[in-house]
């Protein structure tokens, strides 16, 4: 989302918004450095709030250009991404854990000292927030699930990990059909799968060790699809990552 709105002049961007959404636009997302954790908060707390908005933004942006257009590939991205329930699930935890944790002990870090005069020097008081600090996590990682500010994020999980068990149920009571061209061209699909899976015997183990651990890994591909997708989780899958 960052990047989208990097594609345009700020008067143009915020035009865009306007136009998409009907109202003016909120604060400009901040960038997610990884190694700056804090934006990572930041950002994920006002795509939660601004969700459904930067939908409306990216189709905006997407009906507007052509896909082969810097910002008509990150809108296209954005998009994807967003139609994968995991995602939401990823950033419900996010923001539930920055609220209830990471937050409040940052902006200790961060605040003034009386007796140093200035801000961020409260070394004094580290061996004190240190014993803090473990504990609460401690607590935390004993009783997230039942923590209100993981509420949301629960709810989310439950609701996919539910959503993926109906379908696979309606999948097995449907079955396979006999005797139709769907049938034929299932057959043929198989028989073209096998052949693959002939041709995938001759690889060398080194081969077929890479091969097994991208088909493990959570990897994000150049059009924004997961190799693993949302349909694949289970509830009981979503708390081991955690």
């Amino acid at each position: 989302c960052y990047d989208l709105q990097a594609c345009f002049e700020k008067i143009e961007c915020e035009l865009k918004w306007e136009i998409a959404n009907g109202v003016s636009p909120p604060e400009a997302i901040s960038k997610a450095v990884l190694t700056r954790w804090w934006h990572v908060n930041t950002a994920a707390q006002h795509l939660k709030k601004h969700w459904d908005a930067w939908i409306l933004f990216a189709t905006g942006v997407l009906n507007s250009t052509t896909a082969d257009t810097a910002a008509g590939k990150i809108a296209s991205t954005i998009l994807s991404l967003k139609s994968e329930p995991k995602i939401k699930c990823d950033l419900l935890f996010i923001c539930a854990y920055s609220k209830t944790f990471f937050t409040k002990h940052m902006e200790w870090l961060q605040g003034h000292d009386e007796k140093a005069g200035d801000f961020g020097y409260r070394s004094r008081d580290m061996a004190v927030r240190s014993y803090l600090i473990h504990k609460e996590l401690q607590d935390l990682m004993d009783g997230w699930e039942t923590h209100p500010d993981f509420a949301g994020f629960v709810t989310a999980a439950k609701d996919l990990s539910n959503q993926n068990a109906r379908t696979d149920s309606a999948a097995v009571a449907v079955g396979p059909q006999h005797g139709t061209a769907a049938n034929d061209a299932d057959a043929a699909n198989d028989a073209e799968v096998a052949n693959d899976a002939t041709a995938d015997v001759t690889a060398t183990p080194g081969d077929a060790a890479n091969q097994e651990q991208d088909t493990n890994d959570d990897n994000i591909t150049e059009e924004g699809f997961f190799r693993r997708s949302s349909d694949q989780y289970s509830y009981e899958d979503i708390k081991e990552e955690i």
